[in-house]
């Protein structure tokens, strides 16, 4: 006799989508396994602690990785030049995230090519919208220049020429 194997439940495995989203808040404000289940057990969701600790811990787990994901992104993003920093994290996440849900059963593939299509659009005009970005930047720098050189050649001040493109860029002294 071949032996048995027993799928493990989760909350996830028995409650509402709109019950997790209840849940997924309640454990990001941080509260314990025991106010959650008599949480749940109040609105007719008779959930084991086993089951519940396991759906918060996976949770809990993953709301972490995002969390440092977010944050190295923010230090990364904060040189002008890494506008697309935060968008590269939210790829990983997401292909980690679709990885995770194919080998625990939890996504149709037939819909994983029409899902990463959508992201690989999402992608693709975010660096369409960065690549414009740069190109504005690019050209107002040149213009300022421009403003700044016949400014000078029209016989206005260092200082003033300075003034003048610093306006034009957006500096603020």
């Amino acid at each position: 006799m071949p032996p048995r194997t027993c799928k493990k439940s989760s909350a996830a495995d028995v409650l509402p989508p709109e019950m997790l989203e209840q849940v997924d808040r309640l454990l990001v404000e941080g509260s314990s396994f025991e106010e959650i289940g008599k949480f749940l057990s109040d609105r007719g969701f008779d959930i084991g602690k086993t089951a519940l600790g396991r759906y918060g811990k996976d949770f809990l787990q993953s709301y972490q990785r995002l969390k440092i994901i977010e944050e190295k992104s923010r230090a990364l993003a904060s040189d002008d030049d890494s506008g697309l920093v935060l968008e590269e994290a939210a790829s990983r996440l997401f292909a980690l995230m679709i990885i995770e849900a194919q080998l625990s059963g939890k996504i149709d593939l037939k819909l994983l090519p029409k899902l990463l299509s959508d992201f690989a659009r999402l992608q693709s005009s975010n660096v369409q919208r960065e690549r414009l970005r740069r190109e504005f930047k690019r050209r107002v720098e040149k213009a300022a220049a421009e403003v700044e050189q016949s400014a000078r050649g029209a016989g206005l001040s260092d200082t003033a020429a300075e003034e003048i493109r610093r306006k034009i860029l957006g500096l603020s002294e």
